[in-house]
């Protein structure tokens, strides 16, 4: 019996020392998976950061990159500063980069919200003259604003410039278009009538009249033509010699197109007198082709 429970012993021993082994090397590898995890935790972490500290430095560099002054091109075009002068006179006109016009005259500077500079590139013209008599030059300013099939419009403004002791005054006038259309309305007015079949048209510029022949627009395709004078679409000012020149597109309708027909234009003398704008001296020329 003695030998029997010995022998118990000995396998109880042997059985608690494997046991011991299994565990211990357990141990091992949770211990070796545990510092595996926060290993692979730490790289997250480092890449994590490393990631974040890239988009940091990416968006850094895009607000500093959008920051940047480019070049600015005003409806596409180039041109170069000043865009207009007159010759012998510190005056000067320039196009800033968000399209105001800044006029310079003597040393002073004057920020105007014009349209202006089409993209058919017309620059601005300058004319210094005393346009109303008064003894003191007034500064002129044509600008090209509008542009397109049938449509090519200039504008026209008149700066005062007054020298109150050492204060200079500018006062700007502009020759709106519902001003000289309406000016147009006034002197201008057409009566149709046919000679041999033939649709022809007596203009009348207050006593001057003309008569036009409008057999090339008697077609089906245009129907029947109004009586009535379009006005508008084509403008332009200039100065010849000492006197301010409008030059505008006469027009009529028809019945069935919408867009006018241009049978002739209209030169007048334009007159300039304390901020107001009249005509006079009617010219009528007529278009061979119409």
């Amino acid at each position: 019996m003695k030998s029997l429970s010995f022998q118990w012993k000995i396998v109880f021993v042997a059985l608690m020392m494997v046991t011991n082994v299994l565990l211990s090397a357990s141990c091992s590898v949770q211990s070796k998976e545990l510092d595996i995890e926060q290993s692979i935790d730490q790289s997250n972490w480092k890449s994590a950061e490393l990631s974040n500290l890239q988009t940091s430095t990416n968006s850094n560099s895009y607000e500093e990159t959008s920051n940047i002054d480019q070049p600015i091109e005003y409806i596409g075009l180039e041109f170069t500063n000043p865009v207009a002068k007159i010759d012998g006179e510190n005056i000067y006109m320039y196009i800033t980069e968000t399209g105001e016009y800044m006029i310079q005259i003597n040393d002073e500077s004057y920020t105007y919200s014009w349209t202006g500079m089409t993209p058919r590139g017309i620059v601005p013209s300058m004319i210094l003259q005393d346009f109303d008599g008064d003894g003191q030059a007034e500064l002129a300013v044509i600008l090209y604003v509008g542009s397109g099939t049938g449509i090519s419009v200039s504008e026209l403004h008149m700066l005062e410039i007054n020298q109150v002791g050492d204060v200079q005054q500018i006062y700007e006038y502009t020759y709106q278009p519902e001003q000289y259309i309406s000016q147009l309305q006034e002197i201008a007015s057409m009566k149709l009538y046919e000679q041999n079949s033939h649709l022809r048209g007596e203009l009348t510029f207050v006593e001057n009249r003309y008569e036009v022949d409008l057999q090339d627009i008697q077609i089906s395709e245009y129907g029947t033509i109004n009586n009535t004078l379009l006005w508008g679409n084509i403008v332009e000012f200039s100065v010849e010699g000492q006197q301010l020149i409008g030059t505008f597109g006469v027009a009529v309708g028809a019945e069935k197109i919408v867009s006018p027909i241009y049978i002739g234009e209209l030169k007048t003398t334009i007159s300039y007198q304390d901020g107001e704008f009249t005509m006079s001296q009617f010219e009528f020329e007529e278009f061979e082709n119409k």
